[in-house]
């Protein structure tokens, strides 16, 4: 299961829901379609379906999450962001959150997966060797494990491309090939002093200027220390997957997809948890 910052919704695989005897609601009010504006398809939502969860470090605290079905991801289960929000998972009870090995083999498989619905970017001024300076709206997503730009952006501020042999492979299993990378020095906009240098791997049709990884996002305390610099996206967004498939490297770390320790409960736990006054 993903935790996933950048995604407003919670989503549910069919294939789980129907493992785990979770009721499916197709009714036509519930179905719809959302977007993968990286890869410009979509995703068939097929229905809904609400299930109890607790967190494993407080197995008392019960919630009711709706969740989106579809038949065609690659994760049995997302959490979106307001869930997170809710919870506080992404601050306060951020050991929740664990890296679990990739099940991807490392040569030419490093993952990173993206998912978002996002309601609000971080604005931050990205810089070139050269000197110029340009202003960036970037998601921070916990879902992606890598740091990727979008090719509209670098046509637009005309950035230097490296070639790269990375390929986005998209939460419908679809895989798309980088157009290459680039280097830029990062800052926040009330920290410019800050510099922050990195690799961007570069993506098409992605409505996102910059998307920063879950590496970025908890080094730099973004959801903690950063809240208040959100601003509101513009535009319609629907729903953001990918997955990020990198050129073999010497120094390559461990391939990891970021997950929430949960407790499913059964009906049977739920009912007792009802009965105590707990739910």
């Amino acid at each position: 299961m993903l935790a996933d910052s950048g995604s407003e919704q919670n989503i549910m695989k069919e294939d789980y829901a129907k493992r785990c005897g979770y009721a499916i609601d197709k009714s036509p009010q519930v179905r719809k379609i959302v977007t993968l504006p990286q890869s410009g398809k979509y995703l068939h939502v097929i229905g809904r379906t609400t299930v109890s969860w607790a967190f494993e470090d407080n197995r008392f605290q019960v919630y009711r999450l709706d969740f989106d079905v579809v038949s065609n991801c690659v994760h049995d289960l997302i959490i979106g962001k307001q869930f997170l929000d809710k919870t506080k998972s992404l601050t306060d009870y951020k050991h929740r959150l664990v890296d679990m090995p990739h099940s991807l083999p490392r040569r030419n498989r490093l993952s990173i997966n993206t998912i978002g619905a996002s309601h609000q970017t971080l604005p931050m001024i990205a810089r070139t060797d050269w000197g110029d300076e340009f202003r960036a709206n970037c998601l921070p997503d916990t879902g992606a494990e890598g740091e990727v730009i979008s090719e509209a952006f670098v046509r637009r501020n005309k950035l230097r491309l490296e070639h790269s042999d990375t390929t986005f492979e998209f939460a419908d299993g679809t895989t798309d090939d980088s157009l290459g990378r680039v280097y830029l020095d990062m800052s926040f906009e009330n920290e410019p002093d800050k510099h922050i240098s990195t690799y961007f791997e570069v993506m098409r049709n992605s409505q996102y200027d910059i998307i920063l990884s879950h590496q970025f996002v908890f080094q730099h305390r973004i959801f903690s220390d950063k809240v208040h610099s959100f601003v509101n996206a513009v535009g319609q967004l629907g729903l953001n997957v990918i997955s990020f498939l990198q050129g073999w490297k010497k120094d390559a770390g461990t391939v990891c997809e970021v997950s929430l320790i949960v407790r499913w409960l059964t009906r049977t736990q739920t009912q007792r948890f009802c009965r105590h006054g707990t739910s």
